[in-house]
């Protein structure tokens, strides 16, 4: 009320913060009153402290890889790449910092790749937000010693033997046994040298196999190879069951023997891929007799491919034609908006793509060529159910042999217009299995493409 009072006001902050989504300001006010202030002596000069306290205590949503099973290149550890760990939500500042517990990760950050041992590991990422608030999630490892190397001798001729099984003095069946370890032709171990075990059976057991005259002919059999740790790899042997000197009567090669059909679906870089569908489709229509007349439908083989990305069947009769395709089901989420980033990138001539296989990857269409179809195709599937995807499948698997020769462009890329994606087999006969491999890529997931490393 003094009618002199004359009043001037300002504030000052100290601001005080305790990571990306927290902060406290410390506002100090002061009033000056102009008629008594004097300077240095507090007198005229009035102060307030007030408090803010920030935070944002939004729960981020962490994405987190599943488990990554790597065969190890050396025997006591491999270099394994993850894939980069993100957050979604909104922060304050420019994002979330991701950190992760992998003693064997190159860094402390979301990407958590690195040198790991041999073995099973398991660690977390986490993200901090809010004023103390955390959020983790687990994954894991697993690094695996590399399988023996099998080497068998490719084809084995054994003679049967005249048996006479009705005991009336006529030989009128053979017999020959043969034991799998009779066909190695020095198979080993990179890692060390215990013994190897072989059999004709994954359950390493099956060491010997008799064969009479309903085998006589060429017989296509995997001989497996099994460390002492139960890990195998086989090799495919033709054992040629003859009727020589024993002269039995009645025993020719059946036409219509079981064949073995064996082969792999793996990524680019050679990892397994686990899970996938081979179908071997008889194209040769079978009948059958019913009381209303001669049925007629078509046969199909399916397996499963397993954690090493192989698969096979014992039970495919030869002498017919068979179609082989791989199936999987996908992953939509792996496609987001880095994906999108990448391709506009690659649209509108800013970048070209590293390798052929994002190339192949970013033809959702799957007409051969990457263009702004491509594009707006892969904005409108984002989040889509897989039903919606062109041919209802996110999966393209080619076979191997068209991606080792097929064409390529000036930039190295290679259309899918020239790749096959089955295999025809004509006349089925011992001499299969080794290109019956597929190649397999996940179509808009082009940055796991991009950061691939590949063999030189």
């Amino acid at each position: 009320h003094d009618p002199c009072n004359m009043i001037g006001m300002n504030y000052k902050d100290e601001v005080y913060h305790f990571g990306p989504d927290c902060k406290k300001i410390i506002r100090k006010w002061t009033i000056l009153d102009w008629c008594t202030y004097i300077p240095g002596t507090g007198q005229g000069e009035f102060t307030f402290h007030q408090t803010f306290k920030l935070s944002n205590d939004s729960d981020p949503v962490l994405n987190c890889p599943g488990k990554t099973t790597v065969i190890a290149k050396q025997c006591e550890r491999n270099y394994v790449s993850l894939p980069l760990v993100t957050a979604e939500g909104e922060t304050c500042t420019d994002g979330y910092i991701i950190t992760n517990t992998s003693i064997y990760a190159d860094t402390t950050t979301n990407d958590a790749s690195g040198i790991y041992p041999v073995g099973d590991y398991e660690f977390s990422y986490q993200v901090d937000y809010a004023c103390g608030q955390q959020k983790s999630c687990r994954t894991q490892v697993t690094v695996i010693e590399p399988n023996p190397v099998p080497y068998c001798l490719a084809t084995v001729n054994i003679v049967l033997m005249g048996v006479d099984t009705d005991n009336d003095g006529a030989v009128d069946d053979g017999m020959v046994d043969i034991w799998a370890k009779d066909v190695d032709h020095n198979s080993y171990h990179p890692c060390h040298n215990e013994p190897l075990n072989f059999s004709f059976e994954k359950d390493s057991l099956v060491m010997s196999r008799t064969f009479t005259c309903e085998q006589s002919g060429r017989n296509s059999v995997n001989i497996y190879v099994s460390d002492h740790q139960g890990k195998q790899s086989y090799c495919r042997v033709d054992i040629v069951v003859q009727n020589n000197g024993a002269n039995i009567p009645n025993c020719h090669p059946t036409p219509g023997n079981r064949s073995l059909i064996s082969g792999y679906a793996v990524h680019p870089n050679g990892e397994p891929i686990e899970g996938v569908y081979i179908s071997h489709k008889d194209m040769n229509v079978t009948e059958s007799a019913s009381a209303r007349g001669i049925n007629t439908y078509t046969v199909v083989n399916k397996q499963t491919t397993s954690a090493l990305g192989t698969y096979e069947s014992d039970d495919i009769t030869m002498h017919r034609t068979y179609e082989v395709t791989a199936y999987k089901s996908g992953d939509v989420s792996t496609m987001d908006e880095a994906d999108v980033a990448i391709l506009e990138s690659y649209i509108k001539g800013e970048t070209r793509f590293k390798n052929t296989y994002t190339y192949l990857a970013a033809d959702l269409n799957d007409d051969g060529t990457v263009d702004v179809q491509d594009f707006h195709l892969m904005n409108n599937l984002k989040n889509a159910d897989e039903a919606a995807w062109p041919n209802q499948m996110q999966w393209a698997f080619y076979t191997a042999l068209s991606l080792e020769f097929g064409d390529r462009d000036k930039h190295g890329m290679i259309s899918s217009n020239s790749l096959a994606k089955y295999i025809m087999i004509q006349d089925l006969d011992w001499g299969w299995g080794e290109d019956l491999n597929f190649i397999g890529i996940r179509k808009g997931d082009l940055d796991f493409y991009e950061n691939m490393e590949l063999p030189e």
